[in-house]
């Protein structure tokens, strides 16, 4: 199979052709903001919903570029030209290419494209690190008071110094209280329901690891309390008062499946400014009543999560090649958003961390969480790594995801 890779596509480029992007969203988007010196090589971006004519789309260094309707390429000399797919469903994409051109009359790519990380480390940490994190920081609107707290002038010097490593930071972290839920999810993505049986989680471990964090970090702008169910956690006051002691804490995110109404002393704990309380709408399943309608007596500050799930399936082995690997591991929320702790390890996702618990995880994708000299680069290196093998044993970062029925019973 021809190689996937940035490095392939710009020698392709070498010989004077010329990019045809194939898809205008998301991914066409992702791939000017990420190689913004390839603008001024595209020539043409097909779309399907133009059926007449010609439209254009005006991109970086207000360059114009026509979008045409794939049929149009019938006119064209390929020989001048490669084919950049941008779009999770760039197998139909090809089909339809074959179909109108023949397979071996051009060349083309699919994005993401695949890197030698040690010359891209940067891209990386841009995505993973630096515009992760002012995600998170303007979500819940601290990005002012990072700035103000570290004496930054403004937003591009901290995304600078994020780069440069001079302060160091992940954006999100998961931080897995218990294995035990109050429901039995048929689709749980964490896999509890094959972990019903787990041993109770070690609290002390759990503290542990968020103190050893905060100390070699510099900001941490989210911190998700998950299960199982978090409310059924023994331990489950007593952190969340700990996170939110921690000045570098900036917000504190307790997901919850609102099967569960909180007691008065963790009502008081629930106000605190920096927690959110997030709760995920299984339709036809829980009853929120009894919850909103404390949430709404005690004005705690909760957000009604998206009742839509994708299949992620079971922990069995799917036999990708390390493309694929890369590329689900690229679609998935977890590459940006989900470390997740579980006692004192840390796993790229709480999905990861279950398989962790089952004793599936190779030594390769978990970190040790301990008090050493270079703690701080670790966690960072773990951050911004392209892919990890686990991905191999899950379904959620498919291009082509399959719809399921949120919260369904087993």
């Amino acid at each position: 199979m021809w190689a996937n890779t940035i490095e392939r596509l710009k020698a392709e480029l070498q010989n004077e052709k010329k990019i045809i992007c194939f898809g205008c969203g998301e991914y066409f988007e992702r791939f000017i903001y990420e190689y913004p010196e390839l603008v001024l090589n595209i020539g043409l971006v097909l779309d399907n919903k133009v059926c007449i004519g010609k439209q254009k789309i005006v991109i970086r260094q207000n360059k114009e570029i026509n979008i045409v309707n794939p049929e149009e390429c019938k006119k064209l000399n390929l020989d001048k030209y490669v084919v950049l797919f941008c779009s999770a469903l760039h197998e139909n994409m090809k089909k339809q290419l074959d179909r109108l051109l023949g397979e071996e009359n051009y060349t083309s790519f699919r994005y993401p494209l695949s890197e030698d990380f040690n010359i891209y480390s940067n891209k990386y940490k841009i995505r993973t690190l630096v515009d992760s994190t002012i995600l998170m920081l303007e979500k819940y609107n601290n990005l002012h008071r990072v700035l103000d707290d570290m004496n930054i002038w403004d937003k591009e010097s901290l995304k600078q110094k994020i780069l440069k490593e001079e302060i160091a930071v992940i954006p999100r972290f998961t931080v897995i209280l218990t294995t035990k839920c109050s429901l039995r999810c048929k689709e749980c993505e964490n896999i509890m329901w094959a972990l019903r049986d787990a041993r109770k989680l070690d609290k002390e471990k759990i503290k542990h690891s968020i103190e050893i964090i905060c100390n070699v970090l510099d900001v941490i702008p989210v911190i998700d309390l998950i299960g199982g169910e978090p409310f059924v956690a023994d331990c489950f006051d007593e952190i969340l008062e700990f996170c939110i002691c921690k000045k570098k804490i900036k917000k504190i995110e307790v997901v919850t499946n609102g099967t569960i109404v909180p007691d008065k002393r963790r009502i008081e704990l629930l106000k605190n400014e920096k927690v959110s309380l997030m709760i995920s709408r299984y339709e036809n399943v829980v009853d929120w009543t009894p919850l909103l309608n404390c949430l709404d007596r005690e004005k705690i500050n909760y957000v009604k999560l998206n009742s839509e799930w994708y299949q992620t399936g079971k922990v069995d082995k799917r036999g990708r090649c390390k493309e694929d690997i890369r590329r689900q591991y690229y679609n998935c929320f977890s590459s940006l958003f989900c470390r997740a702790i579980l006692e004192d390890k840390m796993y790229v996702c709480p999905r990861a961390a279950g398989m962790g618990l089952l004793g599936m995880i190779r030594q390769q994708d978990i970190l040790d969480i301990k008090d050493s000299d270079d703690m701080k680069e670790k966690i960072m290196e773990f951050q911004i790594l392209p892919k990890y093998e686990v991905c191999d044993f899950c379904d959620g970062g498919m291009e082509n995801k399959i719809i399921v029925p949120a919260g369904e019973q087993e």
